[in-house]
């Protein structure tokens, strides 16, 4: 059993995960990476050796359709490749019900091994059906070497037996009452546990961490710790039993951004603590950061609330008029000089702002690592001219305008995501129209602040943002104009004709406001949006969310050049605005050749005098590179070259300059003519 288990060990050692993804209209930063061919084949997996330890106390287990599991094919010495199989079927089933045929995909080629893990690792916690006592407890694992390696195609049939149950460990990290601390929002959290045994170390036969934030197996590279990583401040470990009923006392050290910064013992004081581990059953163990158990490996950073404000939220761009910038603490107590300020972008910026450049201007404020709010100082044109500012219904540079943005770099499964984003922000501004005008919400629709929690990261500015991560397939990116619809009345507005894998697609109908929205809402909305889908050809769709592509409209596929361009362009935010608002696609190229990007646009500038527009507002899922992410107005000037050139936009934004793509018109309510 041991030299079994140190094969394990070495064949999985130095695992390494690669997810890639790639998007439709979305991100910026994605590079497009061809994928492998796949070819499916069938794993038998049996447990019907009556000897192994899955028969404890007379138990019985059997596999049952949709049972599935993770499996690791070993590549080499340093290297397995995991994939998730399933039972498809109850002809993939003996009448016993202990073999069973998985299967699933993997990579053509030659491995030199099998490990298995029941349940998979991304479901562990709702797809357990096996019966036993206590069937939400099961946890087994298997492993196979072969002398030789096995050459993998789409014919392969691997046999493999469950013999070994686990026992899994599920811990809950959180600060004590009255003890604050930034620690559990850090980028890194790693937790080292040590058992020990009739007062002497306990040396882990084999440990397989269960780690939640990517979603696989990993391994542990020392035999007397197991050291474990979790999503916030969730964490769970996987164990082979030592024996069953062992008892054996834990320790518990607790690595801050790889910092030594707190060990922890159960109970605080006095005699340790016993933890009776059984095969296949789990044990939850609550531990908690306090100043007593707080062992150094940095400074313990205390969380308090910063609070940036200027003296005026609008100067002119003169050079002369000034704005002072001011911080203060929970307490009131002004610590401006204890800080740093900075620009939206990052850049550093002083207590007293004064600029010749006429545009809105972000800053936000640290102190010690922690961050204040964001706020906008707008410098206006010192000159007369004949500038006209409009704002969507309800909205102004500092309220009613929404920014949903991605967790992390997208690491929760929103990398293609933006048109999610701009979708939630455009429906909650429609619902805020439709309430201020004494209407109440159907019952269905979903309103207001996020209130699903997604670990470390903590729910999304708006709930409608949770509707599409829940109820679409987002492999790919997807399209405004069709998720609206879906979310109001069940239509994807021609996306059901898009080729099978193309883009995101809806897993429920969607819907929410169907049983109202033909009588009640349709008619009082403005739906007269024209499609042109070649010069000259125009296809009237009585919607009120559409896409205007550039191309047949301000682009190539038109004879404009210039400011003619840009004035098709300004005819459309003008139109849009007066019924609505809109969302944009943008670029990162000017030739349009890389990913595209959604975004929303809540409001723009229009020079009268020329009938062209020169800003624009718009908030941005990706704006922000890093948490912790606050929403943000951020706003561009609004330009374009000579010649076949693309509308340009310029700001003092993460992306400085991007070109637009697409225009997305939608209506308000109330909107109709």
């Amino acid at each position: 059993m041991k030299s079994m288990i140190r094969n394990i060990i070495g064949m999985l050692s130095g695992l390494a995960v690669l997810m890639v993804t790639s998007c439709v209209k979305e991100q910026i930063t994605t590079q497009a990476t061809p994928e492998t061919d796949m070819v499916e084949i069938a794993l038998v997996a049996d447990m019907d050796d009556e000897t192994t330890r899955l028969a404890l106390d007379g138990n019985t287990t059997h596999w049952e359709v949709g049972d599935r599991i993770t499996v690791g094919l070993v590549t080499s010495y340093f290297s397995t490749l995991f994939s998730t199989f399933e039972i498809r079927t109850s002809d993939d089933i003996s009448k016993d019900g202990k073999r069973a045929t998985f299967r699933g995909e993997v990579t053509p080629g030659s491995y030199y091994g099998v490990v298995a893990l029941y349940p998979a690792s991304e479901t562990a916690s709702n797809t357990i059906s096996l019966r036993r006592d206590a069937a939400d407890n099961i946890f087994m694992s298997s492993y196979t070497a072969y002398d030789m390696p096995i050459n993998v195609n789409a014919t392969t049939i691997l046999p493999i037996d469950f013999k070994h149950l686990m026992h899994k460990i599920d811990f809950n990290l959180s600060l004590a009452e009255g003890y604050v601390s930034n620690d559990l929002e850090a980028e890194s959290i790693a937790i080292e546990m040590t058992a020990t045994a009739d007062g002497r170390e306990v040396k882990f036969p084999l440990v397989s961490n269960y780690d939640i934030r990517r979603d696989t197996l990993t391994q542990l590279k020392s035999e007397a710790a197991v050291t474990v990583y979790g999503s916030g401040s969730k964490f769970h470990t996987m164990l082979f039993p030592m024996g069953t009923m062992t008892s054996v006392a834990l320790t518990f050290k607790v690595y801050i951004d790889g910092e030594y910064r707190y060990e922890i013992r159960k109970p605080e004081s006095g005699t340790l603590s016993t933890l009776k581990m059984s095969a296949g059953k789990s044990t939850t163990v609550n531990l908690q950061l306090s100043e007593d158990n707080f062992v150094g490996g940095g400074d313990d950073i205390i969380q308090k609330m910063i609070t940036l404000s200027a003296s005026k939220g609008v100067i002119l761009a003169d050079g002369m008029d000034s704005a002072i910038l001011k911080v203060v603490d929970e307490n009131g107590v002004d610590v401006t000089t204890q800080c740093d300020l900075y620009y939206s972008t990052g850049r550093k910026a002083g207590m007293v702002f004064t600029t010749i450049t006429p545009k809105s201007y972000s800053f936000y404020a640290e102190l010690n690592g922690i961050r204040s709010n964001y706020i906008t100082i707008t410098a206006k044109e010192p000159i007369e001219s004949d500038l006209e500012i409009i704002f969507a219904d309800g909205v102004t540079l500092t309220s009613g305008w929404y920014d949903v943005n991605k967790k992390g770099a997208g690491d929760n499964g929103d990398i293609n995501m933006c048109w999610a984003a701009a979708s939630s922000n455009m429906i909650q501004w429609f619902q805020d129209r439709y309430k201020a005008a004494g209407k109440t919400l159907p019952a269905g629709a979903t309103d207001g602040p996020g209130v699903t929690t997604y670990g470390r990261f903590g729910p999304y500015e708006l709930e409608l943002m949770n509707v599409f991560h829940s109820q679409w397939d987002n492999s790919r990116g997807g399209h405004m104009s069709e998720s609206i619809p879906w979310y109001f009345e069940g239509v994807l507005n021609g996306g059901e004709y898009a080729t099978a894998g193309s883009q995101a697609v809806p897993k429920t109908a969607g819907g929410f406001w169907k049983s109202i929205w033909a009588t009640e809402v349709y008619p009082n909305i403005y739906h007269g949006y024209d499609k042109i889908v070649a010069p000259g050809v125009i296809e009237y769709f009585d919607t009120y969310i559409t896409l205007f592509n550039n191309y047949y409209l301000w682009g190539n596929g038109t004879d404009l050049v210039g400011k003619e361009r840009l004035k098709v362009f300004s005819d459309l935010v003008v139109e849009a605005f007066e019924h609505g608002m809109a969302g944009l696609t943008i670029n990162l190229s000017a030739t349009l050749a890389s990913a595209s990007h959604a975004v929303t646009l809540w409001g723009y500038e229009i020079d009268n005098a020329t009938g062209l527009v020169t800003r624009l507002w718009i908030t941005d899922s990706d704006d922000l590179a890093s948490e912790p992410k606050t929403q943000l107005l951020n706003e561009y000037s609004v330009s374009i070259d000579e010649g076949k050139s693309p509308v340009k936009l310029t700001g003092d934004t993460r992306y400085r300059v991007c070109y637009v793509v697409e225009i997305h018109p939608f209506s308000g309510y109330g909107s109709a003519e």
